[in-house]
């Protein structure tokens, strides 16, 4: 089954529409239209992560989604993504950090060699398996 469902209503209030609570629901099985129906309509705490054979349910307030780049997170996301997300000493690099792509040399035959190469030089024991984007 695997299916999601967003159902999202207009609200011209800004503050309703802040506190509003968006559910964000992954059918596991199949479902009637009545028992998704009662998911979605039951009333339901904010930042809550309900998972079972069914279904997992997701809940967030409407204010919060401003700053979510995507929302797949709520349907894919493991349960350890939400504790560490709302865990006060978990930080994003880049609040601490400077954060960017680097020099571009363009000696990737320096950086990326074959494993039949890196054996035959004897440096096999201080390389890793690497995946080299394309394009």
């Amino acid at each position: 089954m695997d299916s999601s469902v967003v159902i999202l209503r207009r609200q011209s209030d800004k503050s309703e529409r802040d506190s509003n609570v968006a559910k964000f629901l992954r059918l596991k099985q199949e479902l009637s239209i009545d028992d998704i129906a009662a998911i979605v309509e039951e009333e339901a705490e904010p930042n809550k992560l309900v998972t079972n054979d069914d279904y997992r349910l997701v809940t967030r307030k409407q204010a919060a989604l401003h700053h979510e780049k995507k929302w797949n997170v709520f349907f894919f996301a493991p349960p350890l993504y939400f504790d560490l997300d709302a865990h006060p000493a978990v930080v994003e690099l880049g609040d601490i950090a400077g954060v960017s792509r680097g020099i571009t040399t363009g000696a990737n035959p320096f950086f990326f060699g074959h494993t039949d190469e890196f054996d035959e030089l004897g440096l096999e024991p201080y390389s890793t398996h690497a995946l080299k984007a394309t394009g």
